[in-house]
């Protein structure tokens, strides 16, 4: 390499060092759910814990069931009666009146609507997963009490990650989809990261002038329960 090609070379570098802006931003999971309890009671076990890996339908905590199965087997006691009065009353209609058979019909579909009820509630003293993912979040303990609407766990997909931010109008005019851009994290400022541009917003925030921007990238699994990149963590990304 001759000597102008390491002047060209310097100017460059000098070039790329002065135009390049580091962005703050926050690495965020592309799957989040927040499980709500569906129901009030007493939590009487936790079977996983923050941190834990935990797949579509496993059963993350119990609420205490007993007042809502016995409430469950009166319900169905009482449907079933209702439902066998009917269906006999159904057989002999030619000796009952059709308003008679018909409030019998209603009192039957009544006690089953009660027995469905039942059914769901005590469904909801299990709490379950409806995705696979990391426990991100534990907000319950055993034998405390939680009401409707509470939340209780809150699960991520670690491996899909996302990076959202706002830039300048202006520096948004040299990026385009696809394109990948270098990131280092809070806890390892020496290794820098890929982030693949996805999204380009069309527009422009009139408070600050600024256009969002998506990344994604894939976050790789060091051992059980371990990512090299951790969902929350600050970056900074080069643009």
């Amino acid at each position: 390499m001759n000597n102008y090609s390491h002047y060209f070379l310097f100017l460059f570098l000098i070039h790329a060092n002065v135009f390049a802006e580091n962005f703050p931003a926050v690495l965020q999971s592309s799957d989040e759910v927040i499980i709500k309890a569906k129901t009030q009671g007493q939590i009487t076990k936790i079977f996983f814990k923050e941190g834990d890996h935990v797949k579509t339908g496993d059963l993350l905590a119990l609420i205490d069931d007993e007042q809502e199965r016995i409430e469950l087997d009166a319900a169905k006691i009482d449907m079933d009666s209702a439902k066998i009065d009917f269906e006999k009353s159904s057989k002999l209609k030619k000796y009952i009146s059709e308003d008679e058979l018909y409030n019998k019909e209603v009192t039957y579909l009544k006690k089953k609507s009660a027995y469905d009820l039942k059914s769901y509630i005590l469904k909801n003293t299990r709490i379950t997963t409806p995705i696979s993912g990391l426990i991100s979040k534990q907000n319950i303990k055993e034998w405390t009490t939680i009401n409707s609407g509470d939340n209780t766990f809150e699960i991520i997909k670690p491996e899909n990650l996302i990076i959202e931010l706002d830039i300048d109008i202006n520096k948004v005019k040299k990026l385009k989809t696809g394109q990948i851009l270098k990131f280092t994290t809070e806890y390892n400022k020496n290794k820098q990261y890929d982030a693949e541009i996805f999204f380009i917003g069309n527009v422009i925030d009139k408070a600050s002038g600024t256009i969002k921007l998506k990344f994604k990238l894939n976050n790789k699994m060091i051992n059980k329960n371990d990512w090299e990149l951790r969902p929350g963590s600050l970056i900074q990304l080069e643009i």
